[in-house]
């Protein structure tokens, strides 16, 4: 079945995801679009054998076939659920009515020749009797010397089927114009079970996307890194949403988010944020509990030894006279060396924390350094006053996303936006989340545009989770399975 999904233009990995009660519509809808191939070829063929001849039937037939079956693949494979539009909506979606208006119109078209098909037997009398006719006229007036008017062909028996058979001809019509549209009133009719497939083509094909466009806009940027002098990244894309939405933003703004007003530009109602809450001044300032302990200072270089500044005593003369000898002359006593200044140490940089380290960290010592608890305040969206006031009231030896009871839960990881979770290195839980390598999820989060959050940038791989909850099932657990 898998050549004949294809043919008809399914996707057979993505059928092999749903389930066997939802396959059998599959099996149903290729079945009626080979049937509606059929008989639009067969359609054409006759309507060939009746205007040119016998020898031109097969190539009627083929054209045809081949032309409604890649009709029949357009429906199948592009008229399904948008990728722009949120994977949350998609119980909403049915497929629209322009499908099986153009395949009703094409078919009522097409399958005229198979009507008059059916209605051959009568169609052979009343062109017989018509004939006849035409020939006593003739007769009767007297003409001779002119060839006899043609009594059979198209559209000899399509005059006499809407002529005298109109009844018949429109009941055939409509049941052949309503089989060659088959499958388009089946994607109709199994909205519910083709919203399954669709679910699954556009998890793969979203993920598709958002990869390839990652992987772009990182090419594009190392490229400007090296060729253009005072780029830095990260490249700024003049569109609302790309590469899906590309609407073109107006100084930075969506023009879909404002409505014109009669003095100022006025934000939509759907569309307006919070107030962000104001944090709480304390009337003795946080950091004046903490306690750093100090430094030891670094030892001082040795210094080199002194050289001493009397010349040694000369030695006594011998009794044995010598020939006198010129006494040596002085010299100036040697200044003392100015003691070396010790090497100013320099500062060795700071590596940064991210929400992993900080995980990890012990209460006791999360207090006594600022960054992490900066980390803290950042990632769980709280006062450092409420930071420092919790890693108080906990133990020492108990690690910090322990004291915490929300760190690893999934909303707290995936409603932050894109640019604050690369910045406090939420890429390796994010990874364990989404069940991707770490550098991809880093790429992604850098190819968010705007303000889109953590669950919005990674919505494919997070929407069989959604689109597989069921009420009554049993819920998912909302932590991570790994700890910080």
């Amino acid at each position: 079945m898998g050549g004949l999904f294809s043919l008809c233009g399914y996707d057979t990995s993505l059928i092999d995801k749903v389930g066997a009660g939802e396959r059998r519509y599959f099996v149903l809808s290729a079945l009626v679009s080979l049937l509606a191939v059929f008989l639009a070829g067969a359609g054409m063929a006759y309507g060939a054998v009746l205007t040119i001849g016998v020898v031109a039937a097969p190539v009627g037939f083929v054209v045809a076939a081949l032309f409604v079956l890649n009709l029949l693949r357009l429906q199948h494979a592009g008229s399904g659920y948008p990728l722009h539009f949120p994977i949350e909506e998609i119980h909403r979606w049915r497929p629209a009515l322009t499908g099986v208006v153009v395949l009703l119109v094409l078919g009522s078209l097409i399958v005229q020749p198979l009507v008059f098909l059916v209605e051959k037997p009568w169609l052979d009398l009343d062109l017989a009797r018509r004939a006849d006719e035409a020939l006593a006229i003739r007769a009767a007036l007297g003409i001779t010397d002119v060839l006899p008017p043609v009594a059979d062909g198209l559209i000899a028996r399509g005059r006499a089927a809407w002529d005298l058979h109109v009844v018949a001809s429109a009941l055939l019509t409509a049941v052949l114009a309503f089989i060659i549209a088959g499958p388009a009133l089946l994607r109709r009719l199994g909205a519910s079970v083709l919203r399954h497939y669709e679910s699954e083509r556009w998890i793969t094909e979203r993920i598709l996307v958002d990869d390839e466009w990652a992987w772009a806009r990182d090419v594009v940027e190392n490229t400007l890194l090296e060729t253009a002098p005072g780029f830095s990244p990260p490249l700024q894309v003049p569109f609302a949403d790309p590469p899906y939405n590309t609407r073109p933003l107006v100084f930075g703004l969506d023009p879909q988010d404002f409505v014109e007003g009669r003095l100022k530009y006025m934000r939509v109602a759907r569309k307006r944020t919070a107030e962000t809450p104001t944090i709480p001044v304390p009337v003795e300032p946080w950091w004046t509990t903490l306690s750093f302990a100090p430094q030891p200072l670094e030892p001082a270089p040795a210094l080199a030894p002194e050289v001493p500044t009397t010349l040694p005593a000369a030695p006594a003369p011998t009794t044995t006279p010598t020939t006198p000898t010129a006494a040596p002359t002085p010299t100036a006593p040697m200044a003392a060396p100015t003691p070396m200044a010790a090497p100013t140490p320099t500062p060795t940089p700071q590596p940064t924390l991210s929400v992993t380290d900080v995980g990890r960290l012990l209460a006791g010592a999360a207090r006594t350094n600022v960054r992490a608890m900066a980390v803290c305040a950042r990632y769980l969206e709280l006062p450092p006053g409420e930071v420092l006031q919790a890693l108080q009231a906990a133990a020492d030896d108990v690690a910090v996303h322990v004291v915490f009871p929300a760190w690893n839960k999934l909303p707290t990881i995936l409603l932050k936006r894109a640019d604050v979770a690369l910045q406090v290195g939420l890429a390796p839980l994010i990874a364990i989340v989404v069940d991707r390598p770490a550098d991809q999820v880093e790429r992604r989060l850098r190819a968010a545009v705007g303000d889109a959050k953590v669950s919005s940038v990674f919505a494919p791989e997070l929407a069989r989770r959604l689109l597989r909850e069921k009420p009554g099932a049993t819920t998912t657990t909302t932590t991570t399975t790994t700890t910080t």
